[in-house]
């Protein structure tokens, strides 16, 4: 049997199933909705407005809340408002604050769009992630995007590049003495999404 897990991940074994899981979700949306981030990705919304950190780190939570309860229609169309401001906030600070909190929406980006089907878009969200991530030289943040990078290697079929990439971010972060509770969550996540990608790699 097939179902969606937590993070958005498709689980099981029936192919048939899982692909009826995907287009259900992607249907909940308006296509406009889909197209529209789609677009985003090429051509980035120009906020009308600068934003202050802290607000943008209040809709990250909404948007959070959001993805938690499956709220997917307002949280797709609320998604490239959100990336827009926090992109312009992080350039306009350059500090690695800023480009953590980016990298956190382009995660979170990465969740949706694999849960809804749109796997081309989801791979840019989460190379986007990556990138911002680095520039934030935040190592939880690097972690946290070498997590949805790793969703979507295995996804895509790629197993044992995914399991690859997400030990090696787990090994950097233990590196670190798993001091927080943040660096313990990511670390387990982390384990966890290895242990799948391996299973589905044969290893």
């Amino acid at each position: 049997m097939a179902t969606l897990s937590r993070n958005g991940e498709i689980e099981g074994d029936d192919p048939m199933r899982r692909r009826t899981l995907l287009t259900a979700a992607g249907l909940s949306i308006p296509l406009s909705l889909l197209q529209r981030f789609d677009d985003a990705l090429a051509l980035s919304d120009e906020p009308d407005q600068p934003e202050r950190l802290s607000d943008i780190r209040q809709r990250l939570q909404v948007a959070r809340r959001q993805f938690d309860v499956s709220a997917l229609p307002s949280l797709v169309a609320g998604l490239p408002g959100l990336l827009a401001v926090a992109k312009a906030c992080a350039e306009r600070i350059d500090t690695p604050t800023g480009w953590t909190v980016l990298a956190a929406c382009y995660n979170l980006s990465t969740d949706v769009l694999n849960k809804v089907g749109r796997k081309p878009s989801a791979v840019i969200t989460a190379d986007r992630g990556v990138i911002y991530a680095q520039r934030s030289g935040d190592a939880v943040a690097m972690a946290a995007s070498a997590r949805a990078m790793g969703m979507m290697l295995r996804t895509s079929g790629r197993n044992e590049v995914a399991a690859q990439t997400l030990i090696r971010a787990a090994g950097r972060l233990d590196a670190l003495g798993l001091r927080t509770a943040r660096q313990t969550d990511v670390y387990v996540r982390l384990l966890c999404a290895a242990a799948y990608a391996t299973a589905g790699s044969g290893a």
